[in-house]
């Protein structure tokens, strides 16, 4: 009988914690043999050879080894001393954490036809990965701008509302996007 296997990682993304194949169901032997697993990997088909050991010879694909999207699969041997039994075997794909918007403001908070408006963004990334914005830029619920942190006010009137659409990327996936309060535009004084 093939053992029952489980893939184990306390985060199943790049970099993040190993990669752990375990016996979660042991074998039988007919013969009543004590049973020893042989562990093998391999990663989109293509033999891995890398493993390390937790509890059993190349059970473990450290963390530094994993990359996005990539599918990872523990074959499980099991060998009573003279002939080898069903494998079992399992598979998990790693995923990218995607990029937040931890937070996002406008200023200046008084806002004037000939101002520059400027959002400033804080961002996180779970994976460490390096995040940058798009931005869009709204005015009376029309996209007047885009690409850059701020945006010019010389062709807005006074009354209009502004208001910035912010998006995290991290190179493989876009995080949610956020949205900036409103601003109206004031008369210059």
């Amino acid at each position: 009988e093939a053992p029952g296997i489980g893939l184990d990682t306390d985060s199943p993304t790049a970099g993040e914690g190993n990669l752990f194949c375990g016996v979660e169901t042991p074998s039988n032997d007919a013969d009543g043999d004590a049973l020893d697993y042989t562990f093998t990997w391999d990663v989109d088909g293509t033999d891995y050879t890398d493993a390390t050991t937790t509890t059993q010879t190349g059970d473990t694909v450290p963390a530094e080894d994993l990359d996005y999207t990539q599918t990872w699969t523990c074959t499980v041997t099991p060998n009573d001393g003279d002939e080898d039994g069903e494998v079992g075997s399992a598979s998990i794909t790693i995923e990218n954490n995607v990029p937040t918007v931890t937070d996002v403001s406008l200023s200046p908070s008084e806002l004037y036809t000939d101002d520059v408006l400027t959002a400033t963004v804080a961002v996180d990334d779970e994976d460490g990965d390096d995040v940058t914005v798009d931005y869009a830029w709204y005015v009376d619920d029309v996209e007047a701008a885009a690409d850059s942190a701020s945006f010019a006010l010389d062709d807005v009137s006074s009354g209009s509302v502004c208001w910035c659409q912010v998006t995290p990327w991290d190179g493989t996936d876009e995080g949610e996007s956020v949205l900036t309060e409103l601003v109206v535009v004031e008369d210059e004084g």
